[in-house]
């Protein structure tokens, strides 16, 4: 199986259930890069039901992230990204209301979508 083809397909068994009641958009600032944050973050949002994406941003400076589902599943995904994985250090995080089509910057059919870069 190609690596990562497990998470897409579980993404795509849960997009029929998904709820869309709150969307935040987030870029978290620190020691985020080569630590592992943004497999950390898609394992989450999958095991939670969020839909949305997170990409490192082409200046290496934060990661950013957009999730999009029930209110109590992105307050609980915004509080795993301010601990992080084990050795990432959040400084702060950034955030606002995000859109629809934010959220929509993934592959048709899938719940969630980390990328390298933009």
């Amino acid at each position: 199986m190609a690596a990562g083809a497990g998470r897409s397909a579980l993404g795509r068994a849960r997009l029929g259930d998904f709820r869309w009641d709150v969307t935040r958009h987030m870029v978290i600032r620190g020691r985020v890069q080569g630590v592992g944050y943004r497999a950390y973050t898609e394992r989450i949002a999958l095991e939670r039901g969020i839909q949305g994406w997170v990409r490192k941003p082409p200046r290496r400076h934060g990661s950013k992230h957009c999730f999009a589902g029930p209110p109590d599943a992105v307050e609980a995904i915004i509080a795993a990204c301010r601990q992080g994985p084990r050795g990432a250090h959040v400084e702060r995080i950034d955030q606002r209301e995000g859109t629809r089509d934010e959220s929509a910057l993934r592959r048709r059919g899938e719940l969630f979508r980390c990328c390298r870069r933009f």
